[in-house]
């Protein structure tokens, strides 16, 4: 390591030039409000982005205080500066450069002092994760030639500091393991057995001897941490031509991605949230960018992943990772990316951006200053819902049909309940009220601007059709348009829903029909018949008509289809007014996914059919399938809980996770994630890519309470248009805080749904007797399991048992005759002795 011994005589001499002049009149512009963060951008690169941390700190300080233009001359000068003047190359320019893409393969923030490690001093000789979240904070170790030094990652903050003595090991503990340690050592002479964390963590003997501390205050030996040692590899280099000779001849990163171009960040202020400020991010592709797309035989879809950090004058403040999935727009058309956060009224910030095209691998780097205003900024709420909308649809687009008109924006989620936010745009002067409709009821109207409303949405998801109608001043309908929420998305399939199996109508009644449309299709047309006859033919939900009343004589029957853009088409069929002699078309076939576990507990995989009996409602049914389940269609759902009580422990379950769905799934399979906190979202829609599942979830910190009622529903509800068995594994450490909907309004969500739900429990003082008991009756009345289990590392063993059951289960089907659509009780019993078999206790025809 090389230490400084001498000023970089350029820049000095600048500053020299210059120090009359920052006396006395540059004082209140080093107390200036935004500090660096108000600097023009060029010289925030200097500063933020590492060629400050070529300066030592005397003549960071000093660089600081000069006035704007003067900083500017000093900062060129300094980069103008050639260490090595016997050769024609700008050495230190290209090293800036070399090490900066080393930076960049770690850590957008330079904040991240592992980032600051590598600028100045390359990549380490080894580079150790250790991986023990119970008992230590994220914690890596790095060795330079025989040096040590530990990085951790402060409770809650993003980016990860250097350990230093003063601070005491307490810092690198989780919390929960201090406080055992602290019990440890006041009464080890009274406490049999190791110490927790060596108990926890095998590697906790190299941390011991790394800081010279066993445990949190004895000594360990010789060795231990010289903090004036530790800290000179933070500190700037004294010989700057040795320090670029060294960055230039270190091994360059592997070959660096294809750039993606970025033709604007913008920044939004659309609302005021008391001393927070709702602050939109939109980063826009130029037409025509170079995106690769996912095709498979049912879709075509981008996938951008952007990762960001937003920083303050000296430190980051968070860090986030959004994934982008969506139909590639017109090649003239731009693709904008939006995100939003809260940030605090008055503050500036840098943002810093990486926008990745996952299949593609081009990836664009970049950063962005902002100032937070006091209000928020007149027009930008708009703006905001335009940018929310798919990427090719545009608002000029939109409204350029005449002198008037108008189009309902709406944020678009996966699947909404409760509640929405809609926003109508309106072009001309003629628009004085806007109504806003739900599934063709009007729901409340406005009638001047903005145009934005609160809908009362039904606590329970379906497909619902938002509409917004604009009115002149006599009433006179003058534009419309409509928004559609909640589509099923799966394989092509039409079910009608109404009537039911058996009706008998003597007049006219209401069919419905529910419509799963693929990934990145659309429905063009549905049509109802009644015995052949075209009755309605629909373009827009609901799927609903009023159909005539049929023949009280003869057979008559319904038939419902839909027709997608892409030319494909499903069809339903159900008769009416059946002769007795017909009844069997009314029955329905009933499939029971059923694992067998003997007296221990064992799985039993070597059954027969005769081993069983099935009842309903306590009638026995006759089995007319029997069938080994092996090569079934699967498709998993993981649930998993990122609140902010799972900060020790998030990790661990992301990791287990994805091990556990690269060993049970196929070909044939799918899989997608959903997260939750203070609500649900989607974290990865299906897909048969498990390392697409890994990204996703990485970019999830653990923040904010716990919707597990709401994630429930929002999951099983993303299950619509799948066939095959369904699974949802859902993973939580806490009793519900934050969610709209109440636990027995979940759970009897979770008993209509065809997917069997597996719970697992992680122990801490959240998880009280009530929250176990709220994850065991999901599990039982779907036909999973529950666990509870009270460390992260016990998650691989029981995702291995999960995936044992799901290789391990009988397929019993029967038809059941019974008419009507309340619950039947269902139960499979085993005629032979010490077995007992798990699956739904119930379903809803």
């Amino acid at each position: 390591m090389i230490f400084p011994s001498r000023l970089p005589s350029l820049l000095t001499a600048a500053l020299v030039l210059v120090s009359g002049a920052v006396a006395g009149s540059t004082a209140a512009s080093a107390r200036a409000i935004d500090g660096p963060l108000g600097w023009p951008e060029e010289q925030q690169r200097f500063w933020f982005d590492g060629p400050a941390w070529l300066l030592p700190e005397v003549v960071r300080d000093r660089l600081a205080a000069l006035p704007a233009r003067e900083r500017g001359e000093a900062m060129e000068a300094f980069l103008a500066r050639d260490p090595i003047p016997e050769t024609r190359r700008s050495e230190l320019v290209e090293a800036i450069a070399a090490r900066r893409a080393l930076v960049l393969d770690l850590s957008l923030s330079t904040f991240d002092e592992r980032s600051r490690l590598l600028f100045l001093n390359g990549q380490p000789d080894e580079r150790f994760l250790l991986d023990c979240a119970e008992a230590f904070k994220p914690l890596e170790i790095w060795r330079y030639g025989d040096r040590e030094l530990i990085l951790y990652r402060p409770d809650e903050a993003p980016a990860y500091r250097l350990w230093l003595p003063f601070e005491s090991k307490r810092a690198l503990y989780t919390r929960e393991l201090f406080f055992w340690l602290e019990e440890w050592e006041l009464y080890k002479g009274r406490i049999r057995g190791r110490r927790a964390d060596r108990f926890l963590c095998p590697e906790s003997k190299r941390v011991d001897r790394i800081t010279g501390t066993g445990g949190l205050s004895e000594l360990a030996g010789e060795g231990g941490v010289d903090a004036a040692v530790h800290m000179g590899y933070l500190r700037a280099p004294a010989d700057l031509a040795a320090w670029a000779r060294e960055a230039l001849a270190s091994p360059a990163p592997a070959a660096r991605p294809a750039a993606l171009a970025v033709e604007s960040v913008q920044v939004l202020f659309p609302e005021r949230h008391g001393p927070m400020m709702e602050t939109a991010i939109l980063a826009t592709l130029p037409p025509g960018a170079a995106l690769e797309p996912f095709r498979d035989e049912e879709r075509e879809e981008l996938r951008i992943r952007v990762e960001g950090v937003v920083e303050t004058a000296d430190s980051t403040l968070d860090s986030f990772r959004i994934r982008f999935v969506f139909e590639p727009p017109a090649a003239d058309v731009p693709v904008p990316l939006t995100l939003t956060r809260r940030l605090r009224v008055g503050a500036a910030y840098r943002l810093r951006l990486r926008v990745v095209d996952e299949i593609g691998g081009a990836e664009a780097v970049v950063s962005h200053s902002l100032r937070v205003p006091e209000e928020p900024r007149r027009g930008d709420r708009e703006a905001l819902e335009l940018a929310l909308q798919s990427p090719d649809r545009r608002l000029d687009e939109q409204l350029d049909r005449g002198p008037d008109g108008l189009v309902l924006l709406v944020p678009p989620r996966e699947v909404v309940f409760g509640g929405l936010r809609a926003h109508a745009a309106v072009k001309g002067e003629r628009i004085r009220e806007v109504a806003f409709l739900v599934d063709g009821q009007r729901q409340i109207s406005r009638t001047t601007a903005p145009w934005m409303v609160e809908l009362a949405l039904p606590r329970i998801p379906r497909p619902l059709a938002i509409r917004a109608e604009g009115y002149d001043a006599g009433g006179v309908l003058v534009a419309a348009d409509e928004v559609f929420l909640n589509q099923p998305r799966g394989r092509l399939d039409v079910e009608i829903v109404r009537p039911e199996r058996g009706a008998a109508p003597r007049a006219a009644f209401t069919a419905e029909a529910l419509v799963t449309v693929p990934e990145s299709r659309r429905v063009e047309w549905v049509e109802f018949r009644l015995d052949e006859e075209l009755v309605t033919r629909l373009e827009r939900p609901p799927w609903q008509a009023e159909i005539p009343a049929p023949s009280t004589t003869e057979l008559s029957f319904l038939t419902v289809a839909a027709g997608l853009d892409d030319g494909s088409r499903a069809e339903d069929v159900r008769f009416l007014n059946t002769p007795h002699e017909m009844g069997e078309v009314d029955v329905q076939l009933v499939e029971l996914y059923t694992t067998v576990l003997g007296r221990g507990g064992g799985l039993i995989r070597d059954l027969q059919k005769d081993a069983f009996e099935v009842y309903e409602d306590g009638t026995r049914q006759e089995v007319v399938r029997f069938q080994v389940v092996d090569d079934l269609p699967l498709t998993v759902g993981i649930t998993l809980d990122v609140s902010g009580s799972m900060f020790s422990s998030l990790g661990e379950a992301q990791r287990a996770a994805v091990d556990f769905l690269a060993g049970i799934l196929t070909p044939r399979d799918q899989t997608f994630a959903v997260v939750f906190s203070s609500e649900p979202a989607l974290a990865i829609p299906r897909t048969e890519d498990v390392g697409a599942i890994q990204e996703a979830l990485e970019g999830y910190r653990a923040d904010g309470y716990t919707a597990l009622h709401d994630a429930v529903v929002f999951s099983l509800y993303y299950f619509g248009g799948t066939q095959g068995r369904r699974v949802l594994v859902l993973l939580s450490d806490g009793d519900d805080t934050d969610s709209r909907l109440e636990f027995d309004e979940a759970l009897e969500y979770a008993r209509q749904s065809p997917v069997v739900v597996y719970t697992i429990g992680l122990e801490n003082e959240s998880l009280d007797g009530n929250a176990k008991r709220k994850l065991r009756r999901l599990a039982e009345e779907t036909g999973g399991r529950s666990f509870v289990i009270s460390r992260a590392e016990e998650l691989r063993r029981v995702y291995e048992q999960i995936g044992e059951e799901l290789r391990s289960q009988y397929l019993l089907a029967y038809f059941s005759a019974q008419s009507g659509t309340g619950y039947r009780g269902v139960e499979v019993k085993m005629t032979r002795r010490g077995l007992d078999a798990r699956t739904i206790r119930g379903y809803y025809p």
